[in-house]
């Protein structure tokens, strides 16, 4: 809210949401988030014209987070300020400080954050009378920015190249399932020959037909059994060993190219009084509605898994975690929507949801699953048929 308002030339009400972040972070002992906070409200001063009150601030903010950076952009922010603010006071030491911000400007950096802060050392040079050294920077600055645009555009063609890649695994599969309806009906025709030379190779007939109807049963089987490891048998949705495989699968997927991917954990709301009131053969349509209105709104790629119980891993690649309150709210419509045999209509009931998208601090998609699962009794806890994205605040 802060940066916000900054970026709205609403300075005093940004001054007070950043000082509150600022106390805040402080409270908790978070060094970085302090660090964070002096940046931003420097930013607000400097917009202000304050530059003698943004250097201390500025001091600060560079004393707490240059111990937690690695060539991070934090760092590149922060000398972008003082830079700033000394060139705008005129101060010689500025080159003295551009000097130092170059220890932050290498190429492990994204090129949109040190475009920034070679513009700034422009402005420094320019204010120490060097401007030819000044024009240079400002040449590299646009040479930055232009190659920031490319990085943009080439991480756009990847998240399409996986796309049109799913979408092509998704024919593939199609047609090996066309191809095996095939054998099935060719294996039947070669069936039906047999039988019309039944009575001139009767012994060769049966032993064939015997030999068929093993191989047969073998193949029904073996697909019985594999559609009960993969397939939930009430609600007839991946069960939670083939969410999970899809999940992981994903994740690997996401971290390699950069794409976002969220999960969400949902839980429908009193299950146990459905149970109760109308019966288990009323609770097991239920589940099987949900399933049913759920997934009838989902894209081709996300995947919605029996967790077990009433509840349901939901995997959504490419999917980032703002995008996720039109998804439950798409859910909420479809499931009030429908009909239940043995109840009313509408029937009332309602789910909650705990949302996670994955980021650098996710660790594992166990992790994440744990945050979604976390976040979803959150939503529980506060009064149910909601969605929780952020973690629920800690007890005192």
């Amino acid at each position: 809210m802060g940066n916000a308002l900054g970026r709205m030339k609403r300075y005093g009400p940004a001054l007070e949401h950043l000082g509150r972040f600022k106390a805040l972070s402080r409270s908790i002992d978070d060094l970085v988030g302090i660090g964070v906070a002096d940046m931003s409200i420097a930013r607000v001063l400097l917009a202000q014209g304050a530059l003698k009150e943004a250097l201390p601030v500025l001091d600060e903010a560079k004393s707490l987070l240059e111990p937690y950076e690695d060539g991070g952009a934090n760092m590149t922010d922060v000398m972008e300020l003082r830079i700033l603010a000394l060139a705008r006071l005129k101060r010689p030491e500025v080159l003295t400080e551009i000097d130092r911000a170059r220890t932050w400007d290498t190429p492990s950096q994204q090129p949109i954050n040190r475009a920034p802060l070679a513009r700034a050392m422009a402005e420094g040079y320019a204010s120490q009378g060097q401007h030819q050294r000044a024009y240079a920077e400002l040449l590299r600055a646009n040479e930055l920015g232009a190659a920031g645009k490319g990085l943009a555009s080439d991480t756009q063609v990847l998240r399409l190249q996986a796309r049109y890649d799913s979408a092509r695994r998704d024919a593939e599969n199609a047609e090996l399932r066309h191809r095996s309806e095939a054998a099935q009906l060719a294996l039947k025709a070669q069936v039906a020959e047999r039988r019309a030379l039944w009575a001139a190779v009767a012994a060769l007939s049966m032993l064939a037909a015997a030999v068929g109807w093993v191989a047969w049963r073998g193949v029904l089987r073996r697909r019985a059994l594999a559609d009960l490891a993969l397939t939930d048998d009430l609600t007839g949705c991946p069960n939670r060993r083939a969410v999970l495989a899809y999940a992981q699968a994903q994740w690997v997927l996401a971290r390699r190219l950069g794409l976002p991917m969220t999960v969400a954990m949902i839980d429908l709301d009193h299950f146990k009084r459905v149970n109760d009131n109308h019966g288990h053969a009323t609770g097991d349509a239920l589940l099987r509605a949900y399933t049913q209105a759920a997934q009838g709104v989902l894209r081709g790629q996300d995947r919605l898994g029996r967790w077990g119980g009433e509840e349901w891993l939901l995997v959504m690649p490419g999917t980032r975690l703002q995008e996720l309150p039109n998804v439950f709210e798409r859910m909420q419509r479809a499931f009030a929507a429908t009909t239940v045999p043995g109840m009313p209509s509408p029937h009332g009931c309602t789910f909650s949801m705990g949302g996670a998208a994955m980021n650098a601090e996710a660790p594992s998609l166990e992790y994440l699953i744990a945050q979604a699962d976390e976040r979803m009794y959150a939503a529980k806890a506060s009064g149910r048929n909601t969605l929780r994205m952020v973690p629920p605040p800690k007890e005192d």
